[in-house]
């Protein structure tokens, strides 16, 4: 049992190392791609791209790209916000570029608008706000908004009640405030709304028996979901190895082609060889560590049932106007 565990945690370790790498590779990719779309002038692909380049792997540079495809684009208070926060990254990072990424914010603000708006006491703690139909959080609304110049909507939704819309018109420069106005006032519920309650007359001596409960399995929450986790892992694990494997085989394939007779001329193929024999050996255990991990998964779910607690046989003594007598309940 410690050698299968060892196995799994060494297998793990492995796999994490591996995606990694996957990682990188996709955020290079996705940031290339970024780079040919903008160069198009395909901004809304581009701002995609670097987007989730750096969702994959951060970098401060991704981050002034983002901020340079939105500019560009005409999106300038997303370049803005863009911007700070590459500021932001590099400065904690103490890298020069974030004086860079400073001096584009600063030469943007005169193009934006400001709006600071406030939300009236007593509205519902569940109101949904929306600003330019796009969902926005009440602490976010709250703190000064840099918006692009132009008419803004700002809608409240409170359950039970119709919308109510906050429109405003911002120049560029300009620092506005905005109250809202809000659907209804949760205050003012009346005492009739709570008292509608209606009320079924009861039926003497009227007993409906409810049918016996079945007898049923139930699940180990913990084991089902674990084991569930386990061998998504395992598979995860399986088809990356397999992949990079491939991959390893192929490269040494090419290298062979320049080694005839296994006599590589140059020390670079014989090296490319022998990294390529050691990636496929390392991959060849993560695999086996892939297949572990997923056993151990699906036998965690095959054991995870177990049968439900049976019902108790009750005895309870019922008196009617006419008679007397027992009822019996339960599982025989």
């Amino acid at each position: 049992m410690r050698s299968l565990l060892a196995l799994v945690i060494l297998a793990t370790f492995a796999s994490v190392a591996v995606a990694d790498q996957a990682s990188r590779k996709r955020a290079d990719k996705l940031f290339q791609d970024g780079r040919k779309y903008l160069a198009n002038g395909e901004y809304s692909l581009a701002c995609t791209a670097f987007e989730q380049s750096q969702g994959v792997e951060p970098a401060i540079g991704t981050q002034l790209n983002i901020a340079l495809c939105y500019e560009k684009w005409g999106r300038l208070a997303a370049a803005y916000s863009a911007y700070l926060e590459a500021e932001r990254q590099a400065r904690e990072a103490r890298d020069k570029r974030s004086t860079v990424a400073k001096q584009h914010a600063i030469a943007l603000e005169p193009k934006l608008a400001r709006l600071r708006v406030t939300i009236p006491d007593g509205i519902d703690r569940y109101a949904i706000y929306l600003l330019d139909a796009a969902e926005i959080e009440a602490v976010k609304l709250q703190t000064e908004l840099v918006l692009e110049p132009g008419p803004h909507v700002i809608e409240v939704r409170v359950a039970g009640f119709p919308p109510k819309k906050s429109e405003i018109t911002l120049k560029a420069g300009q620092k506005q405030k905005l109250e809202l106005e809000l659907p209804s006032d949760p205050k003012k519920a009346t005492k009739e709304d709570e008292k509608k309650v209606v009320e079924e007359p009861q039926q003497e001596d009227v007993r409906v028996e409810e049918p016996a409960p079945q007898p049923a399995t139930m699940r180990s929450k913990p084991k089902l979901y674990g084991g569930i986790a386990m061998l998504a892992g395992g598979v995860v694990t399986v088809g990356v190895a397999s992949y990079l494997a491939l991959d390893a085989r192929s490269d040494y394939n090419a290298a062979l082609e320049r080694c005839p007779d296994s006599m590589c001329p140059v020390l670079a193929d014989y090296e490319a060889t022998r990294d390529a024999k050691s990636r496929a050996r390392t991959m060849t255990w993560v695999f086996g560590g892939g297949v572990a991990i997923a056993a151990v998964g699906t036998i965690l779910i095959l054991t995870s049932k177990r049968a439900a607690p049976t019902e108790r046989i009750s005895i309870t003594p019922v008196v009617t106007g006419n008679s007397a007598g027992i009822a019996i309940g339960g599982s025989l």
